[in-house]
């Protein structure tokens, strides 16, 4: 059995509304592919990948590499709604197939784009308050009582916590789980995020170490995540070949030359990833995702 028909109009009433967000700003909205030789390489993302015509296909984790070519090449405003895949998520709040609103726009930086998404979620969810917004390093010091960029204290912490790896990144994002728990507000931005996640996400120019990048929390569930973009080749080149390296085991993803080559002439730009299930899960308050796609994952 399906899911009640008001979960099916709640989710076509805010896909509508979204649609005319964006209409109202001028936006183009585009399609890009579901299934691809190329997908950008990311160490914390399982790819689904599939024989067609006996070459492998990757079905995209997000359309990002797409849109950012159409970027590149018609340097105007985009949006796209699409379903995503991504293999091994699997919980109340995950699901291996998942629908994504993804948006750029062009000359606007992470600051920029994160008033523009406080504007689509307050007139979507009809939110009076604005979304409070958290400074990381200060939050970290606060509640977890470490500094954020002394690598050796962030995993030792987390490690007195429970997590079994020891290396920065898995301790920071361990501890960014729990910092979420003292946070005395249900939504709010969080900015400040070190140089250290498989995004490609500008550095700030006065501290190099800091990246141009926030995420959104709605009733403390991570809903987007958003960045100024990065558009040096040289690091492109070499964000590619390392996530390449840390998936080589479950597959070889071959080099797209034509990304690089639209990265060289990207305008400057931000974009940000929204999901659109866990979006309508906080409108009907819902905590188990399933409750809010037309059928279950696991039954279907």
């Amino acid at each position: 059995m399906s899911v009640p028909l008001f979960v099916l109009k709640t989710r076509d009433f805010i896909l509508r509304k979204i649609r005319s967000f964006f209409y109202s700003r001028d936006f183009l909205e585009v399609e890009t592919p579901l299934l691809s030789r190329f997908a950008i390489p990311d160490s914390s993302v399982r790819l689904f990948e599939v024989e067609v015509n006996g070459t492998s296909r990757f079905l995209q984790p997000s359309p990002e590499l797409y849109m950012k070519k159409l970027l590149s090449y018609y340097r105007c405003d985009l949006f796209q709604i699409s379903k995503v895949f991504r293999k091994g998520e699997l919980s109340k709040i995950h699901l291996p197939e998942f629908t994504m609103l993804e948006w750029y726009r062009v000359g606007w930086n992470y600051l920029d784009l994160m008033d523009e998404v406080e504007e689509l979620i307050l007139e979507t969810l009809s939110l009076d308050d604005k979304i409070e917004r958290i400074e990381l390093k200060e939050a970290f010091k606060e509640f977890i009582g470490v500094d954020i960029f002394d690598p050796s204290e962030v995993i030792n912490s987390a490690v007195d916590r429970g997590l079994v790896a020891n290396d920065y990144y898995s301790a920071f994002h361990f501890l960014v789980t729990r910092l979420v728990e003292y946070i005395p507000y249900k939504n709010f931005f969080l900015v400040g995020f070190p140089m250290i996640d498989p995004a490609l996400a500008k550095p700030m120019d006065d501290t190099p170490e800091i990246a141009e990048r926030f995420e959104l929390f709605l009733e403390k569930v991570e809903i987007a995540n958003g960045f100024t973009e990065l558009r040096s080749l040289s690091e492109h080149i070499d964000f590619w070949e390392k996530e390449q390296e840390k998936v080589k085991s479950f597959y070889l993803l071959p080099r797209d030359e034509e990304f690089f080559k639209a990265v060289v002439d990207m305008p400057p730009s931000a974009g940000v990833a929204l999901g659109i299930d866990r979006l309508l899960a906080v409108l009907l308050k819902e905590e188990d995702l399933a409750k809010v796609v037309a059928f279950d994952w696991t039954k279907s």
